[in-house]
């Protein structure tokens, strides 16, 4: 392998020195929220994460590990392990279907050698040997002696978590069968008329015609619930849709719907919690009713309900995943069923929803239709939360934070779990996880507009779009465009400092609003669509707001519009009951853009302020919630 050029030494460093930084905020993080330490030997802790400085930290550190081994990796090596890593994924799955954690788990803290693994799952010694050494070399189990194993705490959780086990081994079954098909069925679709659909890597390897759901759901002849199908002549039978069931059959359901079923309640254990953090849900009214369209069996919403009780919740699927639902409710939160604050509805998606209330949408489903017909039941006062990844390219986008420099924009490797789920989405349904453009494109569609969007737990921010203009968190690359503002002394004469004489102390001024918790939190960056730069507004203090625009943003309605979408997002979202500001006087411009947005003044003190040498005055203004609300429904904003 040739010797590193300069250019890639110093990147080395560069992401060297990320690395470092995170994982050094990581460690203050987690000592200042008291975590346990990791024992790595079976003892049961939590090591997920409590914050956003956490999640932030940790994607830096996931992207930059894999920044560093494609600098400094033979890649020949890489691809090598790259095209190889299906047998890992196999022999987890042949661990978690053989429930191996668990049995390490009951053996106590000793664990067991492979010879009593392999005699309790009836698998060879040698060949599980193997196995498992992939696995610990993997840091999955650990081999405290030779041959000899136990828990660690990744393979806890599948010994403690029946839910996620039951996820992982249904990847590993239908799953990751289907995805053996996908070359297959690629090379078919290309060969399809346009109006002609071509089966899909599932249909292929399922030898059916029937979407995934609707085959998870079929009644068949218990001798003919393997997929797999030995016989040709089943094969054929199947595939063009035909089915003979004789007065003798015993008809059951396949076995993958109650493993499908289960697993289902390990997913949400990997973005769950996230949208239970990250979303306001204390700014809500007590019996707020929180619809979840396509909720399946409602694990979100059970999660939901055990922090937030005071909502009145409503599962809405298809009738064969509600039928299953009563009983896991009944069975893992009886008092809600029994008091009715949790309803389970079977709802055909493409019809109106008969719900009025806040909505929560799983796109797993064609989301534009959906949200035509959940617009027809919203309300003036209803909202609609999509919870859900988004898809960013390498290269970032616009509407989402990017990486630090010289990472991958979306965070590499970081990224990958999403990844892999939009290729498992192509494989089993011919769906796909969206891009922010794919959703801005479908909300337009459906007759909705898009409030404010919030990366839950993954930074915390929101980023509010009005109809020319983007508030969004402050980034290392708007330097430029605003040190044109804070550089400008007719921009900041009433401002709370002189200009800033040199880029240093724009770049001072961007580092610190950075890495604020209140970046894109209740302090933004105003930006055109093309996310270049041309002001700030946000609030301080809890509630006094200040706005700035770059001279050539003046007279074109800038200043009022951004007001108009912040001050939303403050009332509504943040559930503010009251807005300050504090003015020089002499600001006539800005005094304007208040009092049109129904401030009124309050007050007025002399010099209040010292800046570059002058005193200046306080003019203070204030804007009560029903102020705002009673000036909303006058307007018809």
């Amino acid at each position: 392998m040739a010797a590193p050029s300069p250019s890639s030494v110093n990147e080395l460093r560069r992401i060297l020195r990320l690395l470092s930084t995170a994982v050094e905020t990581l460690i203050d993080d987690r000592d200042r929220v008291n975590r346990e330490e990791i024992d790595g030997h079976g003892t049961p802790h939590i090591t997920g994460l409590q914050s956003r400085t956490q999640y932030d930290a940790v994607k830096v550190i996931r992207s930059a590990v894999g920044s560093l081994e494609s600098l400094i990796v033979d890649p020949y090596n890489v691809l090598l392990d790259f095209s190889m890593s299906y047998l890992q994924s196999r022999a987890l799955h042949i661990a978690a279907e053989n429930d191996i954690a668990a049995k390490l788990a009951e053996s106590g803290p000793e664990g067991l050698c492979s010879s009593e693994l392999a005699r309790i799952t009836g698998i060879q010694d040698e060949k599980l040997r193997r196995i498992m050494r992939v696995l610990v070399s993997n840091h999955i189990f650990a081999e405290v002696k030779d041959d000899h194993f136990v828990n660690n705490h990744i393979s806890q959780v599948l010994a403690n978590d029946i839910e996620f086990r039951a996820l992982i081994v249904t990847r590993g079954q239908i799953q990751y069968a289907a995805s053996d098909f996908l070359p297959n069925a690629l090379s078919k679709a290309s060969k399809h008329a346009a109006d002609r659909p071509s089966p899909n890597a599932f249909q292929l390897a399922a030898r059916t015609k029937l979407p995934f759901f609707e085959w998870l759901h079929q009644m068949l002849p218990e001798r003919d619930v393997d997929w797999r199908f030995p016989n040709p002549e089943q094969y054929q039978q199947y595939y063009v849709g035909s089915e003979h069931v004789s007065s003798n059959d015993v008809v059951i359901a396949r076995p993958e719907k109650a493993l499908f079923n289960v697993a289902m309640g390990g997913l949400g254990q990997t973005h769950d919690q996230c949208c239970i953090e990250g979303y306001p849900w204390l700014d809500l009214a007590d019996k707020a009713t929180i619809v979840d369209v396509g909720g399946g069996i409602g694990m979100f919403c059970m999660r939901l309900h055990s922090v937030h009780p005071k909502f009145n919740i409503v599962v809405q699927d298809k009738a064969p995943v509600i039928e299953h639902a009563v009983s896991v409710w009944k069975d893992k939160c009886p008092d809600a069923i029994a008091l009715g604050t949790a309803k389970l509805m079977a709802h055909d998606f493409f019809q109106r929803n008969p719900v009025y209330g806040r909505y929560i949408l799983a796109t797993t489903h064609p989301a534009a239709a959906i949200l035509s017909n959940i617009r027809e039941s919203m309300t003036s006062s209803s909202s609609l939360l999509i919870a859900e990844i988004l898809m960013v390219s390498t290269l970032g986008s616009d509407k989402v934070r990017a990486a630090p420099q010289p990472l991958l924009a979306n965070y590499g490797r970081a990224m990958n779990t999403a990844l892999a789920m939009d290729l498992n989405m192509m494989t089993m349904t011919e769906g796909k996880e969206r891009s922010p453009e794919d959703f801005d494109q479908i909300v337009r569609a459906s007759g909705l507009r898009i409030a404010s969007k919030v990366t839950v737990l993954g930074d915390g921010q929101v980023e509010i779009a009005t109809p020319r203009l983007l508030l969004r968190a402050a980034r290392e690359n708007d330097v430029d465009s605003l040190h044109e503002a804070f550089s400008n002394p007719e921009v900041m004469r009433y401002w709370s400092t002189t200009p800033h004489p040199s880029k240093t102390e724009t770049v001072e001024w961007l580092s610190k609003m950075i890495s604020s918790p209140q970046n894109g939190v209740t302090d933004f960056v105003i930006a055109l669509p093309t996310s270049h730069a041309i002001g700030k507004i946000g609030v301080w203090q809890d509630s006094e707001i200040g706005f700035l625009l770059s001279r050539q943003s003046w007279g074109k309605g800038f200043a009022r519009e951004a007001m108009l979408g912040i001050l939303e997002y403050l009332f509504v979202d943040r559930g503010l009951v009251e807005i300050t500001a504090d003015i020089d006087p002499r600001n006539r411009r800005s005094v304007s853009v208040l009092e049109s947005m129904g401030f009124v003044k309050t007050g007025f003190k002399e010099k209040t302020w010292e800046v570059g040498g002058e005193w200046v005055d306080s003019v203070y203004y204030g804007l009560a919630r029903t102020a705002w609300e009673q000036n909303k429904t006058v307007s018809g904003r």
